[in-house]
């Protein structure tokens, strides 16, 4: 999953990347209150993938520079700090399985434009 979102990413396909991102959250949803930070950051970089090129034509028309880059170094940085995000997951999964919500209860849902 990681390894396919990352060749969309290295070949500037943002929809791909965005696929990949809906993909891996398709995932993640077969075990609902587990996993909760990688979650976050798999929709934060869900969210980025589909509005960068909007974004991007705004910072264009606007600055007459487009944007593309800045999303793909932030879009970057979530796997910089996903095997962190997987292990902390990792520590709080028992208390999960207990229904106490640690983590899940403190992160936001991100949402994506269709």
């Amino acid at each position: 999953m990681i390894a396919k979102i990352k060749a969309s990413l290295d070949n500037d396909d943002y929809a791909g990347t965005a696929v990949g991102a809906r993909e891996w959250l398709q995932q993640l949803e077969k075990n609902p209150g587990f996993h909760c930070l990688e979650r976050h950051f798999v929709e934060s970089m869900g969210r980025a993938a589909t509005i960068a090129p909007q974004q991007s034509k705004l910072a264009k028309e606007n600055l007459g520079i487009g944007s593309l880059w800045v999303s793909k170094i932030f879009i970057k940085s979530h796997f910089d700090l996903m095997q962190q995000a997987q292990e902390l997951d990792s520590k709080a999964a028992p208390l999960q399985a207990q229904g106490i919500a640690i983590i899940c209860q403190d992160i936001p849902p991100i949402t994506t434009p269709n």
